[in-house]
């Protein structure tokens, strides 16, 4: 089975968590973290920062790894490392073309939300953590 390893980012920035909406694939429409695919001989943290870059026009501040998820899809074993990153108060979001919305939520706020299978464990995680919940 192929095995993809990709890199998140759980951005905080005012008591809220950034989601982003899929615009592409079979799972166009699901919720999940922002982030991507690592380049050969990038380190995680390296491609957190830079898939932030793309996707959103942002440079983030990574303060530490949160959980690394493993997940198996029909087409593919997911390896993701899921890292709490911060904004700076003025940086402004710019969707790439192949996210449909972002939203800001509270941690309690993101279960609502319908997640990509690989994120659901992790959202129910944030949503009760103490770190997240003020």
């Amino acid at each position: 089975m192929k095995r993809v390893h990709v890199a998140a980012a759980i951005l905080c920035r005012h008591n809220k968590i950034l989601a982003v909406q899929r615009g592409y694939g079979e799972r166009a429409g699901l919720w999940e973290f922002p982030g991507g695919k690592l380049e050969a001989n990038e380190t995680a943290e390296a491609a957190c920062v830079r898939e932030l870059t793309e996707e959103l026009g942002v440079t983030v501040h990574i303060e530490d790894l949160y959980e690394q998820v493993c997940y198996s899809y029909p087409e593919m074993q997911l390896i993701m490392d899921c890292f709490v990153c911060s904004l700076d108060d003025d940086a402004v979001l710019v969707l790439a073309d192949n996210q449909r919305q972002v939203a800001w939520l509270a941690p309690h706020e993101l279960p609502i939300l319908p997640w990509m299978p690989a994120d659901v464990a992790l959202v129910e995680r944030i949503a009760h953590d103490s770190r997240f919940v003020r």
